[in-house]
């Protein structure tokens, strides 16, 4: 195994080979004298790596070359560190002359001593070339270490374990279902194609081969084919191989038949009429050529439908060139892990004579199951190589070697953001521990329990610093390549960590020392996790930065070679030097040189995301042109802004700027935002009605038009082919929205094709959206409007009346449709046919009198909320079995519950709020035995609930009731509230004036958890039986004007669990229980944690609900002071919406 932590010597002196060939051949190096030794030093080190195949097969076995070989790793790394040396100062002469005439390159010698640096120089690479010879010397002659003209290793061709289809007698876990769905699935396609087939795609180790094999098992049992085939491919994909196995298991020799046609002559006579299953396992092949051609010869000899192939392997790229035939992938996902434990479990058992495992080791073991680790950076440590006339940037490939380990099952769970670029991925747990094998003597986690190690680890190259215990030792700091500490560390060392390439630093940091600007070799530095807000002066002499996260102003225009840089905030910055820049997120134009729009033109290479401000100071459209955004190819998120209180330009200017702004057809998303010209760009399409020119971004994935204020048409969208979200908002002028085409005979169309969520919000002035497509001809199939949309959202479009676009149907994939504040809308497209619905939300829509036709058709519906829609009249919802939440609040129009409610036996969450009309609760409640949530709430005449309803609801587990119709004088529907099941946890109750009392069925109710009291105004005392309530963990009381007293003391101590108390709007009860002086506090004093009126009298209130706690109430019963008393106290709360209702307006109040 040593052999693999010694393996890194060969790419770190290939590194230094090509570094020293490159200079060496450069006009400067001439210049400086330092041809030769360059020239010298490369010769030496080709001839060294002339002698690292043989020492590196021979180091497990011979201790001495192991020495040897960690010594050349030693100078290998000066040699680079020499190298890196001189390129620094070759960069710092291109800094410091650009921009100055210069005749001669002698006059660089102006800025610093060049006799002393070529003498420096001199020294360290004839130090190194002296090294070399010793090492070669030693090698040879002493070590009888064999010169090879190969570079690198050639043991052979990896071996890979022939595969048999014969099950394993080992417990097989965890892919029963995997098993009947590839049966299944290989049953349905075979019968409707000659051949077909499906790929089990998965990484190394995880079960493909044991999979097909069962795969193997059942078809078979099933009797679906008359031949199962099974050969193991491995690397070697030979079209002769493969036929002849089939040969062999129709039971026919293949003998000396080499001819490939005589092998398909007999194996068309052998199959005839008989349908095969052909196992192609760990296939590796990736040349469609061979694929296509094995197909080929295949489809000669089969006459009937039936015939299938099943393939395992590592590669999607190897399931991909399948796609020539009708085949379906079939990805394997991890193992849970008890499963994977049942799997060790097994194999440990099946090999000893236990019958089970010590706890101990089982311990060890599951967590061993559990070993999936996240990676979470790749630093810039010199990895990634091109030759000098490649003209393929680094970074592509450094994409490449990433596809490379991925299509080999390196990583896995892999995340994939909006533009189909790999977010994250994590790290298979082998290929985890073959890492830390390989990095094992150059990586170290150093906090205090491994001091002592420190002092050993001379050949640390990679320190991540946890916490400091003792100073790191100088030699250790020189030789150190990647620096990743949270602890004050750096600014004591930084004069040492002379080899630096990657820092990253986390926590405390205000400031960085000046001698930063020493680190030469530094190409990686992340500050982004600190309170640094200002770099040193010598930051810009790190001249061979790449990556920099947290970028300063003017620092930046020296550094020519930096790539990306990741900084959220808007900057004005100077960028006329940074021609290489690769990565820049916000640009603010302005008027001074390097900060104008044509200072963009330089930027070549620019990709990945830009945002670009303050365009209002662009002055012409020839300006805007130099931008060259259309030459820049990389670039895949761009967003156009102007100023929000700019009002616009004369003579058309904005228009003409936005027009020659035309980015590269390659962009992926695009926002233009407080745009203030009257029309959009010809290369957006600036006609509605189709006779305008065509969007010319056909890559675009996502659009955003924003505060386009004086537009008044939306660009001809609907063909762009791979858009998949689209947001249009705030644009005051638009009056009408869709598309009117034509279609000729026999001629069909999808507008939208890819989108999936879809926004259109605060269109003031929008009165209109049609999609209409007319025939031309008798014939035309017609129109597909949205066929992928998931997601709609329609809110302020306060005069939008008509949205008609032939409604949604089967053909559909709508998920989640609300519409907001939307008042003369007066309906919405049909649904009927719709299976895919899942969440329906109107608010704030008064114009709609009825839901849409074939909602009932929506057989996945789970969420449904009505707002504010008076005059909405409410259908049957029959049949909605998959119904989970209901909420109703300000619909006039609702008298009693929804016919069909009954129906609904998913239903967990029911809310009833501010329903004037709705006057009783019908029996069909008590059918709704999945509720767990009831809230029936400000219904001001509601006279009656059902008779014994609460005792059906036995999973109720929070119940919210009242106030009702003012004239009652109890409770409606309580009276079986002593059968109710003890699940009821939290109850909370509204009362009004006529109310003398609690319910007394109440009394029963000891299991509770948390009680609100609420507009009790006519009780004067709390019960003695709430003292029966020993599981109570808070008690919240609020506007009850006359409440004096409490229970007794004797009551109040038997709430012995009792953590919470709230005290809000009670005039007369606050003033009784004043902390040590009130006649009340004696019988709350022993409570932890108590606040009145919105301030903690004892302990520190925090509020005990977690995850969403969310205030919604349409006619807040809630006194401001408990509000914000609970605002101020909610420190678990990861979620918050607060919506403050004025008339038919909603605001948000935060």
């Amino acid at each position: 195994m040593a052999e693999l932590a010694l393996n890194f010597v060969s790419p770190i002196i290939k590194t230094a080979v090509s570094k020293a060939f490159s200079f060496a051949a450069a006009q400067i190096s001439t210049a400086w004298g330092l041809e030769k030794k360059l020239g010298k030093l490369a010769q030496k080190l080709t001839m060294i790596q002339g002698l690292l195949q043989d020492a590196e097969e021979r180091q497990e076995s011979n201790p001495a070359i192991r020495s040897w070989l960690q010594h050349l790793t030693d100078v290998a790394y000066e040699a680079v560190d020499v190298l890196d040396e001189y390129e620094y100062e070759v960069l710092k002469h291109k800094v410091q002359t650009q921009g100055r005439k210069m005749k001669k390159v002698r006059t660089f010698f102006g800025v610093f001593n060049r006799t002393a640096f070529r003498l420096s120089m001199a020294d360290k690479i004839r130090t190194i070339n002296k090294d070399l010879d010793e090492i070669n010397n030693q090698g040879v002659l002493y070590l009888s270490i064999r010169f090879s003209d190969q570079c690198h290793s050639t043991a052979g061709a990896r071996q890979y374990p022939e595969t048999d289809p014969i099950p394993d007698c080992s417990k097989f876990v965890g892919r029963h279902n995997d098993v009947l769905e590839i049966v299944k699935k290989l049953d349905n396609i075979r019968s409707q194609h000659i051949l077909s087939g499906i790929s089990i795609v998965g990484f190394g180790g995880i079960g493909k081969t044991t999979l097909a094999k069962s795969i193997c098992s059942m078809v078979k049992e099933q009797k679906l084919y008359d031949l199962v085939a099974w050969v193991c491919v491995s690397e070697e994909f030979d079209e002769k191989i493969i036929l002849g196995d089939m040969l062999e298991y129709l039971g026919s020799s293949v003998g000396r038949k080499n001819n490939i046609g005589a092998l398909i002559q007999e194996l068309g006579q052998k199959l005839e009429d008989r349908k095969f299953l052909l196992v192609l396992d760990d296939l590796w092949n990736e040349d469609r050529g061979k694929w296509d051609s094995f197909n080929s010869r295949l489809l000669k000899i089969l006459k009937t439908n039936g015939n299938s192939i099943l393939v395992t392997t590592r590669s999607d790229k190897v399931a991909s060139i399948m796609e020539a035939l009708p085949m379906q992938k079939h990805d394997m996902v991890k193992l849970s892990d008890h499963e994977c434990w049942l799997i060790i479990e097994d194999t440990v058992l099946r090999s000893s004579t236990e019958t089970s495992i010590p706890l101990d080791l089982e311990g060890i073991g599951q967590e061993i199951a559990k070993k999936y680790d996240l990676i979470q950076l790749w630093v810039a440590q010199g990895f990634v190589h091109k030759s000098n006339e490649s003209l393929v940037e680094m970074e592509d490939i450094g994409k490449e070697y990433f596809k490379e380990l991925l299509s080999n099952s390196l990583f896995q769970d892999i995340g994939w953001d909006l533009y189909g670029n790999i977010e994250s991925c994590k790290m298979h747990d082998l290929v985890h521990d073959l890492s830390l094998l390989v990095s094992k003597g150059k990586t170290l986690v150093w906090d205090t329990s491994c001091n002592s190690d420190v002092q050993k680890c001379s050949t640390i190259r990679h320190l991540r610093v946890k916490s400091k215990g003792q100073d790191l030792p100088r030699s250790v700091a020189q030789r150190l390549h990647s620096l990743f500490s949270n602890v004050d560390f750096f600014c004591s060392m930084a004069s040492d960590l002379k080899s630096l390439r990657s820092l990253k630093l986390e926590g405390g940091w205000k400031k960085l020392p000046a001698s930063l600007g020493k680190l030469k070799h530094l190409r990686y530095l992340d500050i982004s996790k600190t309170f640094v807000r200002t770099l040193p002066k010598s930051f810009s002499k790190l001249y061979n930065l790449q990556t920099s996260k947290f970028p300063d102003d003017d620092t930046l225009k020296t550094l020519i070679t930096w790539r990306p840089v990741y900084d959220d905030r808007p900057r004005d910055i100077s960028i006329m030097q940074l021609t290489s820049l690769r990565t820049l997120s916000h640009f603010a134009v302005g008027t001074k040189k390097g900060r104008r729009i044509e200072d963009l033109g330089c930027l070549s290479q620019l990709g990945g995301k830009l945002e670009i401000w303050k365009l209002e100071h662009v002055r012409s459209q020839l300006e805007a042109s130099k931008a060259e955004l259309k030459e820049k190819a990389k670039l895949h998120q761009l967003k156009l802004c102007w100023s929000s209180g700019y009002e616009g330009a004369v003579n058309n200017k904005d228009e003409e700027v936005l027009e020659s702004l035309q980015p590269h057809s390659n962009l992926k998303s695009l926002t233009i935002y407080g745009y203030k010209g009257k029309m959009f760009p010809s290369w957006m399409g600036n006609d509605v009605n189709g006779s305008g020119s065509s969007f010319l971004l056909d890559n675009m994935v996502e659009l955003e038009l924003t505060y386009c204020n004086e537009c008044t048409c939306i660009p001809n969208l609907g063909l762009l082919p791979f858009l998949k979200v689209l947001y249009i908002g705030k644009m005051g002028n638009v009056r009408r929205m869709g598309h009117k085409l034509q279609l000729g005979g026999g001629e069909s169309i999808k507008l939208f094709p890819a989108l999936k969520t879809l926004t259109v919000e605060y269109m003031r002035r929008l009165e209109e959206w049609v999609e209409v497509v007319e025939d031309a001809a008798v014939g035309s199939q017609g129109v597909i409007v949205f066929p992928c949309l998931e997601h709609v959202k329609i809110s302020n479009c306060p005069w939008l009346e008509t949205w008609r676009m032939g409604g949604f149907s089967s053909h559909h994939k709508l998920s989640w449709l609300e519409i907001w504040c939307c008042q003369k809308l007066m309906a919405i497209p049909s649904l009927d046919g719709l299976s895919t619905l899942k969440d329906f939300c109107l608010v704030d829509n008064n114009g709609l009198t009825s839901l849409p036709i074939g909602l009932v058709s929506c057989i996945s519906f789970q969420f449904l909320r009505i707002e504010s829609c008076r005059n909405l009249n409410f259908p049957s919802i029959n049949g909605f079995t998959s119904l989970e939440h209901v909420r109703l609040s300000r619909c006039d129009g609702l008298r009693c519950l929804p016919i069909g409610l009954d129906s609904c036996i998913s239903l967990q969450k029911l809310e009833i709020g501010n329903c004037p009309n709705l006057i009783s609760i019908s029996d069909d409640i008590k059918k709704l035995r999945s509720l767990n949530i009831l809230v029936i709430a400000h219904c001001k005449n509601l006279r009656s609930l059902p008779e014994e309803w609460l005792d059906s609801l036995t999973r109720l587990k929070n119940l919210r009731l009242g106030p009702f119709c003012s004239e009652l004088e109890e409770f409606p529907g309580l009276t079986s509230i002593h059968q109710f099941h003890p699940s009821l946890e939290l109850l909370d109750l509204s009362g009004w004036d006529k109310l003398k009392s609690l319910p007394h069925q109440l009394r029963h109710l000891t299991a509770l958890k948390e009680l609100r009291l609420r507009n009790f105004n006519g009780l004067e005392a709390l019960p003695e039986w709430l003292g029966d309530f020993s599981s109570l963990h808070q008690l919240e009381i609020g506007k009850c004007s006359d409440l004096t007293h409490l229970p007794s003391i004797e009551a109040m101590r038997g709430l012995c669990n009792l953590k919470y108390l709230t005290i809000v709007d009670c005039p007369k009860l606050k003033k009784r229980c004043a902390k040590k002086r009130g006649p009340e506090w004696s019988k709350i004093s022993h409570i932890p944690n108590i606040n009145i009126q919105g301030k903690n009298v004892q302990g520190k209130y925090q509020h005990p609900s977690s995850g969403m706690f969310n205030l919604w109430n349409p006619n807040p019963f809630i006194p401001h002071h408990l509000s914000i008393m609970l605002i101020r106290n909610l420190t678990a709360v990861k979620h918050f919406f607060l919506i403050f209702y004025f008339g038919k307006k909603t605001r948000p109040l935060l």
